[in-house]
């Protein structure tokens, strides 16, 4: 790899070393074609490895004072090289765990989402079930007020006092709520017993 059009590599090396940044700008040209394929044929992403290029050089323009103590600027370019496309690879892969380990834990929430909503839909089936095991003026008071009718307004409507209502209405909640509970617990021990 010559500097074919520029002055020899010491003299260039000297220049940048002396803050000159169209030496800088020369060497850039005659290296970033060569290492960008070398790095593009291992990444195989022009974008990553058009960000390492840049990063290998900035690294050279940061750290001029010392070029003039190498002797083979190919091999210390290749090594730095090397260094950063193998610090971009793990830097890729930690990345893709990560995002790997969102993903599995977005399907998780979704799964657990999905298996939550459908419990929520058993329970209102469990609930509609035991409403229609309601003795008939249970079930009315319990429907009238579920439609956000208050104590008084469903007396009148059925005809029966306030204190009735209040108890149907109790009456209701109770066997509602022993109805899910009986039908949660025997739902597991059913699925147990039939495995």
């Amino acid at each position: 790899m010559l500097l074919s059009k520029v002055e020899n590599e010491h003299i260039l090396l000297q220049r940048i070393a002396m803050d000159d940044e169209q030496a800088f700008r020369e060497l850039f040209i005659s290296y970033h074609h060569e290492i960008g394929s070398f790095i593009n044929s291992l990444l195989h992403d022009r974008e990553t490895t058009l960000e390492v290029v840049q990063d290998i050089f900035v690294k050279v323009w940061l750290n001029r004072a010392q070029l003039l103590e190498i002797n083979n600027f190919t091999a210390y370019l290749f090594i730095i090289t090397r260094n950063h496309v193998l610090n971009k690879i793990r830097q890729l892969l930690r990345e893709k765990e990560k995002h790997d380990s969102y993903l599995q834990s977005a399907i998780t929430l979704e799964n657990t989402a999905l298996e939550e909503q459908q419990d929520i839909e058993k329970r209102y089936q469990l609930i509609e079930r035991a409403v229609n095991n309601l003795p008939p003026q249970q079930q009315k008071v319990f429907t009238l007020r579920q439609q956000g009718l208050k104590n008084p307004e469903i007396a009148r409507i059925l005809n029966i006092s306030t204190v009735s209502v209040a108890k149907y209405q109790q009456l209701a909640l109770r066997f509602i709520n022993d109805y899910v509970k009986a039908y949660s617990v025997i739902t597991p021990l059913l699925y147990i017993y039939l495995s």
